[in-house]
This record gives structure tokens, C-alpha cells and sequence, in this order.
């Protein structure tokens, strides 16, 4: 994905939990996706919002970031671009030790 995606005329694009412990051209192939639909096409991007206190990686300095974050980021102009939803639903997921943990979800 870092090097290319396939040729465009998409109506949607999926990115799910684009996240990884290297480094990696996020912004640019979600810009590079983006630019792979068709007029009215959609890019929908979901990302992990936090952390949960059971994962291995607890480290403080990880950021992810918001849809607001995410939106300027890729630099969409807004002539051309509608951003239907933008926010950070909040679930209660079940950990393995039963805790209930509140965490973030982005889309």
C-alpha cells in the first residue's frame, strides 16, 4: 500500500485500523486512496481511538489521532469533499480478566 494501490474509479474506500508499530506513509496512502474514487465515491477510515488497559503496548507516547486530526491531515479540500461523520463513539469492551475498560473507537 506504501508503494500502490490499484488503478481508481472506486465508489468506496475501506481503511480499517490502518495502524502499525513501524513507521509507515499512513497520510499519504489514505490521501492516495482518497484519490482513487470516483465523484460522490466515499473514503471511510475507522482507527482505534486508545488503548486498552490489557494490550501489551502501553506506550504513553502512542497518539491516535482524532477524526478532526485525521481530516486536516490528509488536506481534502472542501470544495470537493463532504465529511458525513466525524466522531468518536465510546464502547465498554469485555477484557480477558472481565474488566470493563472505556475505550474509543474512530471513525
Amino acid at each position: 500500500m506504501s508503494r500502490s494501490l490499484p488503478d481508481g474509479g472506486f465508489d468506496l474506500v475501506s481503511a480499517q485500523y490502518l495502524h502499525s508499530p513501524v513507521a509507515i506513509p499512513r497520510q499519504r496512502i489514505l490521501r492516495t486512496a482518497a484519490e482513487t474514487l470516483v465523484l460522490g465515491g466515499r473514503l471511510l477510515v475507522v482507527d482505534h481511538g486508545s488503548i486498552a488497559p490489557w494490550s501489551w503496548n502501553q506506550d504513553p507516547k502512542t497518539h491516535f489521532p482524532t477524526p478532526q486530526e485525521l481530516a486536516t491531515e490528509l488536506q481534502l479540500d472542501p470544495t470537493e469533499w463532504l465529511i458525513e461523520r466525524a466522531d468518536m463513539p465510546h464502547r465498554q469492551p469485555l477484557g480477558q480478566t472481565g474488566r470493563r475498560p472505556r475505550s474509543s473507537i474512530t471513525s
